[in-house]
């Protein structure tokens, strides 16, 4: 049995790391996640790497027997990044593109961030594949969280028409299969067929799922640009990703099958009012039941509720 915490020492002054680890020796934890939201830490501007203060954090932890779990860090590009390629930022259902700030500001179609991501996975790959302290990597972080209305930019169009074309081969088949001829939607050839961005009353239903599945197989295939990555460089570490119960944005199934093992985030208390159902204990428990089967085998919690969540709004403690 791991015992573990989340860790974030860029976020401390480097005097205490040591009395961090202090008391985490003290209460028993003998594993701590680490960097997957440290890009801009690790890489302050393109191509110029520092590792430096996360290398020191690890060999204290260390010290005490504490191992490390990385998380490479694509929930969170730079705003360098942002800044010199704004193609990148994602655009929400209504057309309109986000701006910096919070996380997951990033489309996984994009060519021009998948090019920085296999760059900066491969070198952080490399600087820690043979640190005994390093034992596994999470990818990214909670796929789909942010991403429930995005990404309906040009990239990821041009990316849905071709996974249409490879489902259903003619564009005679997907008229068939969706019954385009019901208000005058029969496509002439797949580059016609739009994101499913608002109309003015409502869209095919078969698009709307031929969408989801899509937004799905665009997330796996995200993962598997830095699974490839870790596996060649660090083929004795693990890796796994930190899902979230019920959230439909993927299918966990497909994301679960190119991981050694799932994790899991669990919040018994959420901090906006109409989701309190959804914490009950038996959605919970439930939700665990849905863990344990994506790959039909134990999992971990990689995040787990301990005191009041909260961003716009303070949450209450659970008991």
């Amino acid at each position: 049995m791991k015992f573990g915490v989340d860790y974030y020492p860029e976020h401390c002054p480097s005097d205490i790391w040591e009395w961090d680890a202090d008391q985490m020796r003290g209460m028993g934890i003998d594993l701590v996640r680490m960097a997957e939201f440290a890009w801009s830490k690790m890489e302050p501007e393109e191509g110029r790497y520092d590792f430096g203060w996360l290398d020191r954090s690890i060999e204290i932890l260390n010290s005490r027997g504490i191992k490390t779990v990385l998380g490479t860090p694509t929930a969170a590009p730079p705003v360098w990044l942002m800044e010199k390629h704004p193609d990148i930022f994602p655009v929400n259902a209504s057309g309109m593109s986000v701006s910096f700030g919070g996380r997951h500001h990033d489309c996984q179609s994009n060519e021009t961030y998948r090019t920085h991501i296999r760059r900066f996975v491969r070198e952080m790959a490399l600087h820690y594949k043979d640190h005994p302290a390093v034992i596994g990597w999470q990818t990214d972080n909670e796929f789909g969280n942010s991403h429930q209305q995005l990404c309906y930019c040009d990239s990821c169009r041009s990316r849905f028409q071709q996974w249409l074309e490879q489902r259903y081969g003619a564009i005679e088949a997907l008229n068939e299969a969706w019954g385009t001829v019901f208000w005058s939607q029969t496509y002439a050839r797949f580059d016609q067929v739009p994101s499913p961005m608002p109309t003015p009353n409502s869209h095919n239903p078969s698009h709307l799922l031929a969408w989801k599945r899509f937004c799905s197989d665009l997330i796996v295939d995200f993962q598997r640009v830095q699974v490839e990555i870790l596996r060649e460089i660090c083929p004795h570490h693990f890796i796994t990703h930190n899902f979230m119960g019920f959230f439909d944005k993927t299918d966990y199934f497909e994301l679960a099958r190119d991981l050694d093992f799932i994790s899991h985030d669990q919040y018994p208390m959420l901090f906006l009012e109409e989701r309190i159902k959804r914490s009950s204990p038996a959605h919970l428990g439930m939700a665990l039941d849905l863990m344990r089967g994506t790959k039909e085998q134990s999992f971990w919690i990689m995040e787990q509720l301990a005191g009041p969540t909260g961003t716009e709004i303070l949450g209450s403690t659970p008991r």
